[in-house]
């Protein structure tokens, strides 16, 4: 879940909170994460159609039934379109995210997604 001020036309500002459950044949674990973000924006050749980039950190994290978190982060990157018939952006997008265990392996998750959001305008 995620809210966002619209500081200025190209630049977001927000809070983010997600959990993950991750469950394997050995244990359940659930991550919480809390952290905040930013996004700029810049059209590409029309007002309809934008570039966008988005980064959130999140330093607050709580574990169940795992090793604790260092500070995970998250990145995407791509193209949207804001048809004139609806308040939505439909959205195609590179993610990377990162999720830093202490004194262990990065967890590394990346790849393309397709989605729509609504209130683009």
């Amino acid at each position: 879940m995620s809210l966002a001020w619209r500081a200025r036309p190209w630049l977001s500002l927000s809070a983010r909170g997600e959990a993950l459950k991750v469950s394997t044949s050995l244990a359940n674990s659930v991550w919480r994460m809390y952290g905040l973000g930013a996004s700029v924006s810049t059209a590409l050749g029309t007002p309809r159609v934008r570039g966008w980039a988005e980064v959130t950190v999140s330093p607050l994290t709580s574990v169940v039934a795992s090793q604790p978190l260092g500070t995970p982060w998250w990145a995407e990157v791509g193209p949207g379109y804001q048809p004139s018939w609806a308040p939505l952006e439909v959205r195609f997008s590179y993610l990377l995210k990162t999720i830093d265990f202490r004194g262990a392996l990065d967890q590394r998750l990346g790849g393309l997604l397709l989605g729509v959001r609504t209130g683009g305008r």
